[in-house]
Parts: structure tokens; C-alpha cells; sequence
């Protein structure tokens, strides 16, 4: 009899769930406290959230980047995200199955939360330096020999040649201007009465790059002078000037390489930084 006994038991049994039966199979169940928080609140909230981004995405693809949506989406969206991920630690990791993962895994959603709301913060307030699309304003005189129907197109050919791969100094370097012909937003001439030109106030939407502090870009050796590290070695000797290392490596002008940006200035009309080629995966960026 033992034999067959310890034959057939292949399992310790399993008794986890009898201990929240109570009572009998006759008695009704007794179900949890109603909170209007964690129900019926908690989903109109959500909803309230989804719905809202919405409009939020469509302005912000209509119009382009502005403080106002900027704040909403750097609040709302962690928001949502939140909510999400709280909802899929109550599936997979209940209280009342695993209490010490889910209170981990809620605390550290939580923490999570709030350092995405200050990085969204400091995006918004200190600018995230990467491209982005910015809506400006220039000024453009026009001859009077270009006053024909035709007016417009050479206001709009004038505009590309004068923003395009320029510097703001405010907002970094226009890239590239977005709107056509048929969409820039032209105001009416203004005769100028000294010098009879026509002057025209013309709106566009430009995608625009700044750099920051901390960001790492890729740029190409324009020329090289003696404020390399100390542990390369400047050789003036070369036609032109460049740097050699103990390895035989070496930085010239028209290399191509990779720095991290530790400081920057702005003027009106352009952008100074110094960067560093003293960290992780910075230097010379070999073909």
C-alpha cells in the first residue's frame, strides 16, 4: 500500500484557494467594498485622458511645436501611460496573489512617473535642442519691378534663399522652410515712401536645430589648432596641422567626428559650443 501511495502522487497537493472560501457553497459570495475611485472615477479619467490627446495630436501636426500643447502632452500623456501600465500590474501581478511584487512594481511605476514629468519639464523649459518645427516671421522688401501678378512667387523664392541655412541665434539654424507658395501667410505691402520699395511681412513654418549641453552630434574637422587633449600629440609639421595619438591614430582636417557638447553661447545671429571627445563612444568616426 505504500508503494502504490507514493506511485500515484506525483504532486504535493495544492490548497492555495481554500483558504478564501468562507462559509459553505451555499452561502452568497461577499464581494469587495464599492470605490468609486478605483471604478467608476478611475475609467472616466482615463477616457477624459485618451480623448484629450487626440485634439492634442492634430494641433500639434496642423500648427507645429507650441508651449501651450508642449505642457499638455509633457503632463497628459505620462498621464496616460501610467494608467496603462498601473492596469496591467493589477492583471499580472494582483495584491491578493504576489502583495510584495505589486507593491514594488506600484512604487516604482509611480517614481517613473514622476521622473518622466521633470524630464517633460525640463524639455519644456530648457529647450530639448534637437529639430524641431517653429513658426517665425521675415521681413521682405520688394522693387517695384516685381510688382506683378507674379509677386508672390518671388516673394516666396526670396524667403527660401534669405532663412534657409541661416542662423536665429534664438531658435538655432532653419533647416529647411515647410510651407509653399500657396501656404505661406503673406501680408499686405507697405510702401516704403524714401526709397519706394514695397515691404511684406511673410510667416512660415521652418524645422529649426539647436544644440544643448549634454548632446551628442556628429561634425567634420574644419581645422585644427592646439586645444586637443593632452594625450594626442600636435604635429605642425603636416600640411595641414593635425594630431597623432600612441596608436597611430590620428584627428586632420576633413576627418569625421563625434563629440559630446559641454557648453554652448548664442548671439543674434549665430551659435558657439565647446565639446569633448573624452567620453564614451566619442572621437574619430571611422568609414
Amino acid at each position: 500500500g505504500f508503494t502504490f501511495h507514493r506511485g500515484f502522487r506525483i504532486a504535493s497537493p495544492n490548497n492555495n484557494g481554500a483558504e478564501y472560501i468562507k462559509g459553505t457553497v451555499n452561502e452568497a459570495v461577499v464581494l469587495p467594498p464599492k470605490d468609486k475611485v478605483a471604478g467608476s472615477y478611475h475609467w472616466d479619467f482615463e477616457r477624459l485622458l485618451s480623448i484629450t490627446l487626440i485634439p492634442l495630436t492634430i494641433a500639434s501636426v496642423a500648427k507645429g511645436a507650441h508651449p501651450i500643447t508642449d505642457l499638455c502632452f509633457g503632463v497628459i500623456l505620462p498621464f496616460h501611460c501610467h494608467i496603462g501600465f498601473d492596469a496591467m500590474i493589477t492583471d499580472y501581478c494582483p495584491p491578493h496573489r504576489s502583495p510584495g511584487s505589486n507593491k514594488v512594481l506600484t512604487w516604482g511605476l509611480r517614481g517613473a512617473t514622476l521622473i518622466v514629468l521633470y524630464g517633460c519639464y525640463e524639455f519644456n523649459t530648457n529647450d530639448v535642442g534637437m529639430t524641431e518645427l517653429k513658426k517665425l516671421t521675415h521681413t521682405i522688401q520688394l522693387h517695384p519691378s516685381y510688382f506683378t501678378q507674379n509677386y508672390q512667387t518671388f516673394l516666396a523664392e526670396k524667403l527660401y534663399a534669405d532663412v534657409e541655412g541661416t542662423c536665429t541665434g534664438r531658435y538655432g539654424y532653419i533647416i529647411a522652410v515647410l510651407d509653399s507658395m500657396e501656404s505661406l501667410d503673406i501680408s499686405k505691402g507697405k510702401v516704403i515712401p524714401s526709397i519706394g520699395l514695397a515691404e511684406f511681412e511673410v510667416k512660415y513654418r521652418a524645422v529649426v536645430f539647436k544644440p544643448f549641453k549634454g548632446e551628442v552630434v556628429d561634425g567634420v574637422v574644419s581645422q585644427v589648432n592646439k586645444l586637443i587633449p593632452s594625450d594626442l600629440k600636435f604635429d605642425a609639421s603636416k600640411n595641414p596641422p593635425a594630431y597623432h595619438a600612441e596608436d597611430g591614430s590620428s584627428i586632420e582636417k576633413g576627418y569625421h567626428v563625434r563629440i559630446k557638447i559641454v557648453g554652448t553661447r548664442f548671439d543674434a545671429t549665430d551659435i558657439f559650443a565647446i565639446g569633448t571627445i573624452k567620453d564614451d563612444f566619442c572621437g574619430v568616426q571611422l568609414p
